[in-house]
């Protein structure tokens, strides 16, 4: 049996992410389980609560719906396609400088951000980008 599709999903976690409310998750090789996405990651959602280890992480993972998510910098401004960075925030999309494929859009900026680590208001997209060598 599927779950009804919706804005947001339950999936497990088994890291601590207490303290990553609003930050981009992607799926863990463990089936289920959603970690904080990496630096160009193939991000799945964005984690609207703060699960401690083993509970259950709702991720908002439907595209084409509003949410916030933690700004990596403060250079956002509205428009913007965002990615991940390295941390699992929200950054200006830029390409690979190699031509490699893994680059991912994550959605687009609804407002901006002055400071690093405030909240955007994000378009979601989560789709990977096409790009030439």
């Amino acid at each position: 049996m599927f779950e009804a599709l919706g804005n947001d999903q339950t999936f497990k976690t088994d890291t601590d992410l207490s303290a990553k409310q609003y930050f981009l998750v992607k799926m863990d090789t463990n089936e289920d389980t959603t970690v904080i996405c990496g630096d160009h990651g193939a991000a799945i959602g964005v984690l609207q609560n703060n699960p401690p280890t083993g509970t259950a992480a709702v991720v908002r993972c439907a595209k084409g719906v509003k949410t916030r998510v933690i700004g990596a910098t403060g250079g956002i401004t509205v428009g913007d396609i965002l990615e991940s960075d390295a941390s699992g925030r929200a950054t200006p999309f830029t390409y690979s400088a190699t031509g490699a494929t893994e680059c991912y859009m994550v959605g687009t900026a609804l407002s901006a951000s002055s400071n690093p680590d405030e909240y955007v208001t994000m378009l979601t997209a989560f789709s990977p980008s096409s790009q030439s060598a």
